[in-house]
């Protein structure tokens, strides 16, 4: 999975879950379901991810394992995160944290603070999402998560990315980007290209941006992660749209909206629906 080869990775772990109830220890069928979540949420199927996740959490609350609840209330909040129901997503991330702060354990509270800046940030609330996200960085630098630091370097490329601070973006994205290329953590890798690209299309240098953006598409349709993919095709698009090209631009976005319509990511297609009607193109659903 860390590979991303998410195909194998199912193939296992569906391996696992298929065995005869009795030869099923109950902490690897718990594990098993738990990454094959992860493995679908990745994909974009939302609704496969959670029921993968519930059944994991079922079996920590059966087991009574705190750190196992604590992970799939995690997991539950970015589902919710990713379908844009923000409140439901605090909430569930606010009880991970709360059995991770109980637990004494650093890398979870690490994610959930993480978890809770991008919440922030989506709600618009720049300066409460970088004090979350610099609180996690403080405690996975401590513990020398690489993979964590990653993670959080990336947040608050985006943070000065949208505040228009470019250089300090750049530099943000760069040094996540490192970190996930020593890691050959192909998911990262392509956020990193993407939000480099982004940076590049705002200073005007649409080639560059369409390289970057390109990069991250062919890593995003390798993993077969259809939420960044939907993000690319409408950089892809944007970028077609400024150099005047607005029947490329149209085909990009319409690729853009199909992904996250079929994901359950209707804020975003709402988003793409805009772009395509200030194109002057047809959108589902409107009126003839």
């Amino acid at each position: 999975m860390r590979d991303g080869d998410l195909a194998s990775a199912e193939e296992y772990y569906q391996s696992v879950i298929n065995l005869p109830k009795e030869q099923i220890d109950r902490d690897l069928l718990e594990n098993a379901y738990s990454e094959l979540g992860s493995i679908e949420r990745v994909r974009g199927n939302l609704d496969a991810a959670e029921a993968y996740t519930r059944q994991a959490l079922a079996l920590n609350e059966a087991l009574e394992r705190k750190e196992g609840m604590a992970n799939e209330y995690s997991n539950l909040g970015v589902i919710e995160q990713t379908r844009g129901n923000l409140d439901a997503a605090e909430a569930y991330t606010r009880q991970a944290l709360a059995l991770d702060e109980a637990l004494g354990r650093k890398e979870g509270m690490a994610s959930q603070y993480g978890n809770l800046g991008i919440i922030e940030q989506t709600r618009g609330n720049l300066d409460a999402a970088e004090d979350y996200y610099r609180q996690a960085l403080a405690l996975v630098e401590a513990l020398g998560r690489k993979e964590g630091m990653a993670n959080q370097y990336g947040n608050l490329g985006v943070i000065e990315q949208t505040r228009g601070n470019l250089d300090a973006a750049e530099g943000y994205h760069k040094q996540a980007l490192a970190l996930n290329e020593a890691l050959g953590r192909r998911e990262g890798m392509a956020i990193q290209y993407g939000n480099l690209g982004i940076i590049e299309k705002r200073r005007g240098g649409f080639d560059g941006a369409e390289a970057y953006t390109r990069q991250a598409l062919a890593l995003n349709e390798a993993l077969g992660r259809k939420e960044g993919m939907a993000a690319d095709y409408g950089n892809l698009g944007v970028i077609e749209q400024t150099r005047g090209n607005l029947e490329a631009a149209i085909a990009y976005w319409r690729k853009s909206h199909a992904l996250y319509t079929a994901i359950g990511m209707p804020h975003m297609a709402e988003k793409v629906d805009g772009w395509l009607r200030a194109a002057g193109a047809a959108v589902e659903g409107d009126a003839e």
